[in-house]
């Protein structure tokens, strides 16, 4: 292809790659066929290159610029926030259908826009689409087993607003630019922060207010390492950082977006606010909320003699025995030589949970490595034990310096440390409307209220919108964008020549349709006026 292509008479004046991470080895999506593209260069060496891409950290960049034989590329690169997206995260409960319906109430996903639930495999799609199928709720399901007419089906029922719920694994999203994504959530920790990144850039393209949550447990972590054990090498240890800053994002209480930015820009300087993250919100309102105790020398203290107990053991066993070391257990299976230890119960003020938390932290910041030694025959389960990595030995040398790793305690840690049950997150939902009140639209609004004249006339425009597009064959956005149904809604014009002011509404639009936009309007008022709606 490339050799006919170079010796056609195409006069090439650009080309365009986009996708551009998945050129290189250290993307979230690396593919093959990509990283040939750099024999272009070789075909075309005076043909300009232009490559794009939204989720490249430096390491990335510079692969791409190696790979595609860039020579001295121009670098325009904006910022990797998005600040109309509020981003949250929670455990997952044993009734998932209960944790998404509150998701549901708490997003208010009745009101406007789509919603796209993410689920870690084509299983777990079909139990959650069977679910709320089941409890009456409207949604589509996409992923690879359904053939090509029902995901195409699926896609267009999406797309043309005949339905706002998507219940889908990652395959869904490609090439999808739907406005209106109002709500993304994951059922199961993503795999992988970059992964996490482009997922929710499908959220909130129109630039309101929208809401990324995470449902998830620490088996989604164990499956997530599970899934890139059989790499090795630099590139091992590549994903398995990429899975532990997602780790650090999910299980973390500090703000959630720099967690997210600094992984694509180390030099960010990112101001949290009450509208950045569930932590965030939490924290401006109370300011003591997380401050109350000295977390950093409470978990340097217990890095340190965890570290330590794991060393006495000598690397032979896993988590379990060193808390039971830790706890003075009686255990039979605690070898009697710890018995002598003056490790042996020195935790055992603190918790089973505590001490299990402890070693997920280290095993997250590299303080601690897992290892499957070599000593078990093929009639037993290779085991898992643990062992003072390299970084943790050094840790241990400085006493739990942080210039070698600063430890945050994590959200259930933090619960721990503070004796209390696990509160109802207070985090605030910012509700759908208008970008500049965003500051008054903070705390949630009584769950059962009369609907205001704007909310009314809004709604009966959704529908509109979408017959108009019906008959046209059409995306809705094209007839209607959501910007204009705002201003619409909000100033609600009854004549032609007021409804010719609206930004969005061409000569065009105004010739088509604008007679019925009007009577919609009307009737919409009229509506509100007869108090036919609660």
């Amino acid at each position: 292809f490339l050799t006919s292509l170079s010796k056609s008479t195409v006069n090439l004046i650009l080309i365009a790659i986009d996708e551009a991470h998945c050129v290189s080895q250290w993307g979230m999506d690396f593919r093959k066929s990509y990283r040939n593209l750099g024999k272009l260069r070789t075909y075309f060496p005076d043909v300009p290159f232009l490559t794009l891409t939204a989720t490249a950290t430096p390491t990335v960049r510079d692969d791409i610029r190696s790979s595609l034989k860039l020579r001295n590329p121009l670098m325009v690169c904006t910022s990797f926030d998005r600040p109309n997206l509020f981003l949250s995260a929670s455990i997952k409960e044993s009734d998932i259908l209960k944790d998404i319906k509150e998701l549901f109430l708490k997003f208010n996903t009745n009101s406007t826009g789509s919603t796209i639930i993410y689920c870690a495999t084509k299983k777990s799609a079909d139990n959650i689409y069977a679910l709320l199928k089941d409890s009456g709720t409207k949604c589509a399901i996409y992923h690879a087993d359904l053939s090509i007419s029902e995901r195409t089906q699926a896609q267009k029922d999406f797309a043309n607003d005949k339905v706002s719920l998507m219940v889908a694994t990652v395959a869904f999203g490609m090439g999808i630019d739907k406005p209106d994504v109002r709500v993304i959530i994951h059922v199961g920790a993503p795999k992988d922060i970059e992964s996490y990144y482009q997922e929710i850039g499908r959220a909130g393209r129109d630039g309101y207010p929208s809401y990324c949550h995470v449902l998830y447990n620490k088996a989604d972590f164990s499956l997530n390492k599970r899934l890139i054990s059989h790499l090795h090498g630099k590139f091992r240890e590549h994903k398995e950082e990429m899975c532990r800053v997602m780790e650090r994002y999910l299980q973390s209480v500090e703000c959630r977006r720099k967690i997210i930015i600094s992984h694509f820009d180390p030099e960010c300087e990112l101001d949290p606010n009450i509208r950045c993250c569930d932590n965030c919100s939490v924290v401006r309102r109370n300011p003591s909320a997380n401050n109350s105790i000295d977390t950093s020398s409470i978990l340097a203290e217990d890095a340190l003699l965890f570290l330590k107990t794991v060393n006495e053991l000598k690397g032979r066993y896993g988590i379990t025995m060193t808390v039971l070391v830790l706890r003075a257990s009686n255990n039979k299976r605690v070898p009697k030589f710890c018995y002598n230890s003056e490790l042996y119960g020195a935790g055992s003020s603190k918790s089973e949970q505590w001490w299990k938390c402890i070693a997920g932290l280290l095993l997250r910041e590299w303080l601690l490595e897992e290892h499957v030694p070599n000593n078990f025959n093929k009639d037993k389960f290779p085991v898992k034990c643990i062992r003072v990595s390299p970084k943790g030995q050094q840790y241990l040398l400085e006493n739990g310096s942080k210039s070698i790793a600063k430890l945050e305690p994590t959200q259930e840690m933090v619960l721990l440390m503070k004796h209390l049950e696990p509160r109802p997150n207070n985090s605030g939902w910012i509700s759908i409307g208008d970008k500049n009140n965003l500051d008054d639209a903070i705390m949630p609004e009584a769950a059962i209220r009369k609907k205001t004249l704007e909310e009314i006339v809004y709604s009966e425009l959704i529908e509109f919108r979408q017959s108009i597009a019906t008959k046209l064959n059409c995306m809705p956005y094209i007839v209607l964008s959501n910007r204009t149904m705002q201003y619409l809604a909000q100033i609600r014009p009854t004549t032609l020549k007021e409804l010719s002011f609206i930004e969005g509404i061409s000569d065009t639009k105004l010739e088509k349709f604008g007679e019925k936009c009007i009577e919609c309007i009307k009737q919409s008022i009229a509506l509100y006026e007869r108090h036919e709606v609660p």
